[in-house]
């Protein structure tokens, strides 16, 4: 009869464990709309970043002839479009704003 009563007594004050930490995560994903316990595979957001966390030089290797047509930043990542059209080199470069690491290229070319 004790081991019941013992048992009893646990499960209860494991629920009331489990609803208090509940009630948290309601009130934090509240306020915060991005918040989770447990992030396993979710990328650095970009307010992860520190501001002026400095990262040293990204070296882009650039074919003879090309050159950088156009930057776009989209959160976490730097993408570098690299022409001229007509060329060769025509490429899409992506940048881990993070760590400064290439992360891959994207080469176009006209199949003929």
């Amino acid at each position: 009869m004790h081991a019941l009563k013992a048992l009893v007594i646990g499960m209860g004050v494991l629920i009331a464990l489990v609803m208090g930490v509940m009630a948290y995560g309601l009130m934090k994903k509240a306020s915060d709309p991005d918040f989770t316990f447990f992030d396993f595979a979710r990328p650095p957001a970009a307010a992860d970043i520190r501001p002026g966390a400095a990262f040293g030089d990204v070296l882009v290797p650039l074919g003879p002839g090309c050159r950088i047509e156009d930057m776009k930043p989209d959160g976490n990542r730097l993408f570098l479009r690299v022409g001229p059209a007509d060329g060769a080199c025509q490429q899409i470069v992506v940048i881990d704003l993070a760590s400064g690491k290439i992360m891959g290229n994207v080469k176009v070319w006209n199949a003929k």
